[in-house]
This record gives structure tokens, C-alpha cells and sequence, in this order.
């Protein structure tokens, strides 16, 4: 309903648009303007002028314009719409860039003051992730307390969950303090395992495995970044972390794989088999050994597997897959065993008193 006319009225243009104020022209003039009227009294109120404070466009509060939705309304719309929470820098100013005229932004309004003022309506939140040796890293949630799980998962681009965060994910195995993010090498040449020999093997499994130093701490959060071996995303499905949020992680097979490969990453030896055993009811054996196949490690990682497989009580039939694969070696659950003993079964390594 348009409100009569009188002289204690005037009209605005909304508190995102021009900041002029006029007179005299007739209701209809005004709508079709897409102006609105705005009571104000005293009038010597209308000589007043906006104002900039740190670069943020302000009208006083009795100026507030009316409109049938408000741009902090459009925004909030917009942003329920979107499925992520987190936001990279770059992309949050993208969005500016894009939506400002929509949101009727003033022209004046920088970036870093369009993020202040959400900042400032407590509807926008920065995240702060710092390293003992990597530059801090930032990102941006829309609302006041960001998931943990989803803050890890921002640290790099088409990451996924693995090792022991997927064993939590799946339920069996590490928790959700301890958060490893998977972010996969370049593509390089195949490996070729026939130059293996004991010798090498030997060597190599002797001294520690080597660990990545890119961690990052979020509030009690720590979040490892693992430069894993480039697979196009093999196995990385969709799921619900125990704390609720969508994320995608390597599955259930893939996970276990990942495991026995980089142990130091799934709790050590301990956890892994304790992860197997945790397994054992949700794991398809089958499809853990086409996806061992086609990941064409040059160590026979197989082995350690067909070793979790006979300690956590899997059949015989489940253990023949892995089996057929062969023999050439003896191999290692994992590198710097201080006190190996070989299970002449599988021709594995392991550190003796393994439960």
C-alpha cells in the first residue's frame, strides 16, 4: 500500500544505493523509480549526510530504507544456498565482484571492507590455521563456529580424507582430533618392480619412514597434509563424518590399503591391524585387491595385507586372493622395526609381541 504523501516524507533510495536525498516528486514518479518512502522528522534530519567509517557505508539509523528484502537478507539467501561454508579468500572475492550490484553494494565498499562488515554482523568468520614451518593459512566460514572437519578439508584444493581420518569416517579405527587430508602428486612415470631385490628392500625398510612436516593446528585440531601417490581419485567416495558433516574420503578398501602403506599415518602396526579386525564385516576383499592391482605399488605391499588378513581371523578364501598375487621377497609391515620377527606364511616382517 503506498503511504499518503506529506511533507515529513521524503524519499531514499535504499541504504545500499545512492546517498541522495529529494523531494517533490509525486508517489508515482517514486515507484517507478523503485524508491521508497521513508517518514523522517524533523526535516533539518534530512541535511545530514552518510557516512564512511573504515570504508564501510553507514546511514544514520533513522534512515534506514525499507525495501521488500534488505541486502543482508539477499546475502544470507544466497549463502544458505551455496553447499560449502568455507571459502578460500580468492573465492570469497569472487563472489563480491560478482554480487555486489545485485546486493546493492555502494561502489566505495572494497573487499576488505565488505568482509569486515560481515565480520561486524557476526555472520562471517575467519579461520586462522598456523605451522611451526609453513606460512599461516587463511579462509573464511560463513557463521560463527566452522567445522573442524571441514576447515581441514579447505587446506588444499580436491582433497579427501585418508588414512586415519578415513578409518574414523568408516568406523573403524583413529578419531577426529587427529585429521589427515589427502592431497594427491603429479602423475609420474610407472613404477618398475622387477629391479626390486632383498637387498634394496632390506635398505630401505631399515630406517624410519619418511613424514610429511605439513601440519597445521586449528583450535585442538591437528591436520596433516599428505602428498599421497597420484591415483586420479581412486576409491574416493561420499560420506557422513561421526560429527555430521558431508565430506568425501577414500573408501572403506582403499582406506585399509592406504593404511598398510603409509602405517605412521593410521596409528602405527597396532592400528592397522586393529583396523583390519575392525573391518571385517564391511570390507570386500575382492575389491580390495582390484583396487591394489590398479594402484601397482612396486614394494608387495600385498603381502602385509595377506598378513592383517590371517591375524584378524579372515577366511581362507579371502586370504587366496591375496595369495595368487605371489611371493618373490620377503617384506616388512613397515619401515625401522626394531625387533622384526618373520612370519614365514606371508614372508612378512613383523614387531615381535603384535597382538
Amino acid at each position: 500500500m503506498t503511504p499518503r504523501w506529506n511533507p515529513a516524507h521524503r524519499k531514499v533510495r535504499d541504504a545500499w544505493g545512492t546517498r541522495q536525498w529529494q523531494s517533490g516528486s509525486t508517489p508515482r514518479e517514486l515507484n517507478r523509480e523503485g524508491l521508497v518512502y521513508i517518514p523522517i522528522p524533523p526535516v533539518k534530519v534530512l541535511r545530514r549526510r552518510a557516512s564512511f567509517q573504515g570504508g564501510i557505508y553507514t546511514t544514520l539509523k533513522r534512515c534506514s530504507a525499507i525495501t521488500p528484502m534488505s541486502a543482508m537478507e539477499k546475502l544470507e539467501s544466497f549463502f544458505r544456498s551455496l553447499p560449502q561454508t568455507i571459502y578460500w579468500p580468492s573465492e570469497l572475492a569472487a563472489i563480491f565482484q560478482k554480487h555486489r550490484s545485485l546486493w546493492k553494494l555502494p561502489h566505495e565498499m572494497t573487499f576488505p571492507s565488505f568482509v569486515t562488515w560481515l565480520q561486524q554482523k557476526r555472520k562471517l568468520t575467519k579461520i586462522r590455521l598456523t605451522s611451526p614451518r609453513y606460512p599461516e593459512i587463511m579462509r573464511y566460514a560463513w557463521g560463527l563456529r566452522p567445522s573442524p572437519v571441514l576447515v581441514a578439508l579447505s587446506t588444499k584444493r580436491e582433497s579427501y580424507f585418508s588414512h586415519r581420518s578415513a578409518l574414523w569416517v568408516h568406523g573403524i579405527g583413529g578419531n577426529g582430533t587427529e585429521l589427515y587430508v589427502n592431497q594427491e602428486q603429479r602423475e609420474k612415470p610407472p613404477n618398475d618392480a622387477s629391479s626390486l631385490t632383498q637387498e634394496s628392500v632390506n635398505r630401505v625398510f631399515k630406517n624410519n619412514q619418511r613424514q610429511t612436516k605439513l601440519i597445521y593446528q586449528y583450535e585442538k585440531e591437528r591436520i596433516t597434509i599428505v602428498n599421497g601417490k597420484h591415483t586420479n581419485r581412486l576409491g574416493v567416495v561420499p560420506r557422513v563424518a561421526p560429527t555430521g558433516e558431508p565430506v568425501e574420503v577414500t573408501c572403506i578398501e582403499r582406506s585399509l590399503i592406504d593404511a598398510t602403506v603409509r602405517p605412521v599415518y593410521a596409528g602405527g602396526v597396532s592400528g592397522v591391524l586393529a583396523a583390519f579386525k575392525a573391518a571385517r564385516s564391511k570390507v570386500s576383499i575382492k575389491k580390495l585387491v582390484t583396487l591394489l592391482e590398479t594402484l601397482d605399488y612396486t614394494y608387495p605391499y600385498h603381502q602385509a595385507i595377506g598378513f592383517y588378513l590371517k591375524r584378524s581371523g579372515y577366511s581362507g578364501r579371502e586370504q587366496e586372493l591375496l595369495r595368487k598375487m605371489g611371493f618373490a621377497l620377503d617384506f616388512y609391515l613397515s619401515h625401522g622395526i626394531k625387533d622384526p620377527q618373520l612370519d614365514g606364511d606371508w614372508r612378512c616382517f613383523y614387531p615381535r609381541g603384535l597382538k
